[in-house]
């Protein structure tokens, strides 16, 4: 599409956003919208941020999820092997265990991301500065410049900006 059609198209219509439509249940609706009066939006805003965090979360769940499942295989197989007697295989399934648990660690810390990056608070201030272009100057006096396109954005620009006393 060129530069003149997308320019007639917001002038037009305001926004190249186009509408959505699905179905749901009517308390998810209820749901969805207490959420979005919670946080002072409209119900839209607040599922378009919801799909916006969608696939940040899923990569990560994805990849966690890949690597448990190279994990188990390891650990069904060194299992077999160690059912012939043999100590330096459950040497090995003891590690792999280890990792195993790790990786169910890793995926729970996943999960409290989702919550993090869910955080009405969160994403109220983010609705207010979505697509707007800040200067954080940090602590140790360094400057940084910050396009909010994402929560993260936002939770980067309070790191950065945070001083001790």
């Amino acid at each position: 599409m060129d530069t003149e059609t997308i320019l007639d198209e917001i002038i037009e219509n305001g926004s190249r956003k186009i509408m959505l439509g699905f179905r749901c249940y009517p308390e998810l609706k209820y749901k969805q919208t207490k959420k979005a009066e919670s946080l002072g939006i409209s119900l839209s805003e607040s599922i378009e941020n919801d799909l916006l965090n969608v696939d940040t979360i899923l990569e990560g769940k994805l990849s966690a999820a890949n690597e448990l499942t190279v994990a188990k295989s390891k650990l069904l197989q060194l299992t077999a092997l160690a059912n012939n007697n043999n100590v330096a295989f459950q040497t090995e399934i003891d590690k792999l265990k280890s990792e195993n648990n790790e990786l169910k660690k890793n995926e729970s810390n996943l999960f409290e991301n989702q919550k993090l990056f869910s955080h009405p608070l969160l994403l109220e201030l983010f609705s207010k500065l979505k697509g707007k272009k800040d200067t954080i100057e940090s602590a140790d006096g360094k400057r940084y410049s910050i396009t909010y396109n994402h929560p993260r954005d936002l939770l980067i620009a309070m790191i950065y900006s945070f001083k001790t006393k």
